[in-house]
């Protein structure tokens, strides 16, 4: 059991360095994303891209060999991507018909779009906010 702990605690960490960078290069690199002029992709033009490389190849040795290893992490990626659609839904969520600023509707948009805002990576968030506030 504490075999898996450590390589647990190695995926979460390596997860984390890797969405980081991946993160960074893409504020480095927005405007050129936005004009459509970057065709490269975020890890492998990062600071961390020689360990991006060796993840490859282990991946490719070690791990798609394994038919249960692969489904696992299938099943894991479609319901993150399923709950993380949720939330960016409800983060932008602006409901219709109601001028007031007050209703119930927006004191429950403003309570659930700060939960769905704290689930998002806060450097994301930060550069959307940023961006939105330049007028972009």
């Amino acid at each position: 059991m504490v075999k898996i702990k450590k390589i647990v605690d190695i995926r979460t960490y390596l997860i984390a360095i890797l969405v980081d960078d991946a993160l960074n290069n893409f504020a480095n690199n927005l405007d050129q994303i936005e004009a459509g002029n970057y065709n490269k992709e975020l890890l492998e033009d990062g600071r961390l891209a020689p360990l991006t490389k060796a993840l490859q190849n282990i991946t490719c040795s070690i791990i798609f060999p394994y038919r249960e290893i692969v489904s696992l992490e299938l099943a894991g990626d479609s319901i993150l991507k399923g709950i993380f659609n949720y939330y960016i839904g409800l983060l932008f969520y602006e409901p219709k018909g109601f001028e007031e600023e007050d209703t119930e509707i927006e004191k429950m948009k403003r309570k659930y779009a700060s939960k769905a805002e704290s689930m998002i990576s806060s450097s994301l968030v930060r550069v959307v906010k940023k961006r939105t506030c330049r007028g972009i």
